[in-house]
């Protein structure tokens, strides 16, 4: 559940990373790598990752059933969403200093 009421110990995920944010984005994004794959029992395409080296990257995103690893990717969401969030502020930043030298 998302309900801030059943939660403890919340910190920004930048801080969870401990690297600093632009640290943090540019080096989730190299290392992660999206696949397209079927599932060996069906033939519709998926889009996602391989739990086994999402495991290397981001650890806390990956549990293990019994013999088999899951991605959590309700947690993978929040941080692609900071990563976003921190490359369109970059860019919003960007835009304002060349339209500043544009201007001069």
């Amino acid at each position: 559940t998302s309900d801030r009421r059943l939660k403890s110990n919340v910190v920004p995920l930048h801080r969870a990373l401990r690297r600093s944010t632009k640290q943090a984005t540019s080096w989730v994004l190299r290392e992660l790598r999206p696949v397209s794959f079927a599932f060996r029992d069906s033939e519709q395409a998926r889009f996602g990752f391989m739990a086994q080296e999402l495991e290397r990257v981001l650890p806390s995103v990956v549990v293990t059933n019994q013999q088999y690893k899951h991605v959590v990717y309700q947690d993978l969401i929040a941080l692609l969403t900071m990563i976003a969030q921190t490359q369109q502020s970059r860019i919003d930043d960007m835009e304002g200093q060349l339209s500043g030298a544009l201007r001069e």
